[in-house]
């Protein structure tokens, strides 16, 4: 990941407003450039410079998303930011994971016997996760643990479900080893490691992918996705003031 403070451009992405809307309230000098239905907005946080976008809910949106930003505003790296649902032991509301890898969980060839998750690459060869920047992830949770929360690193399952079943949590931590689950970072992280862009995954838990996933997810999103984003606000503040 390049953090040369004259060529950085950060690109930051969310699902819903409540993840985004801390950002854009930061930015200064915000501009608005809409891009293939997405709007986007430019200017810095915290000195940085940015693209901000809120993509919407699921993958095939995050996935068009990321890569309308990479082919219009070419960032230096993509970070997705935002809330989940906390899938390992003794996991609470309010923790942070920094991604060390994502995969799609609901991606399933079914009789033709190809395990669950596996994706076949556009040129050729096939992953079962896509590994995150370290550089970037190790950033990330050294920012998110000075927002005071309890940071923890691991896998994140994505998927276009809200998981809220006991039988789902435990498939996605026994068969893929997941300590999260969302609806869009793995398809950021899919779109960017095609593109040879670093990514990087951030979300606070905001429930607990059970039977009260719903009415906690409705209670504690907002308050998640901001512990989120004040700590990708910290990110931004390290890299110092950079030239759009």
């Amino acid at each position: 990941m390049k953090t040369d403070g004259k060529t950085l451009r950060a690109g930051i992405i969310g699902a819903m407003d409540c993840e985004v809307s801390l950002l854009l309230g930061m930015m200064t000098g915000k501009r608005r450039r809409s891009v293939a239905g997405f709007d986007f907005y430019t200017g810095r946080i915290s000195g940085t410079s940015a693209v901000v976008a809120k993509a919407g809910v699921g993958k095939v949106n995050a996935a068009a998303c990321a890569a309308a930003m990479i082919s219009a505003f070419s960032p230096s790296f993509i970070i997705n930011t935002g809330c989940m649902g906390g899938i390992a032991d003794g996991m609470k509301v309010t923790d942070v994971v920094s991604a060390t890898d994502a995969v799609e969980y609901d991606l399933d060839y079914g009789a033709l016997g190809t395990p669950r998750g596996t994706v076949f690459l556009p040129g050729g060869g096939e992953t079962s996760a896509f590994a995150c920047d370290p550089g970037l992830s190790d950033a990330l949770a050294a920012a998110a643990e000075k927002t005071g929360c309890r940071v923890m690193r691991g896998r994140i399952a994505s998927g276009d479900r809200f998981v809220s079943a006991a039988g789902e949590k435990k498939e996605l931590s026994e068969r893929f080893g997941a300590c999260g689950c969302e609806m869009e970072g793995a398809a950021i992280a899919h779109v960017c490691f095609c593109a040879g862009v670093p990514f990087g995954i951030l979300r606070t838990v905001s429930d607990g992918a059970d039977s009260d996933a719903g009415m906690s997810f409705d209670e504690f999103s907002v308050k998640a996705s901001r512990i989120s984003a004040e700590a990708v606000a910290g990110l931004m503040s390290r890299f110092g003031e950079t030239k759009d």
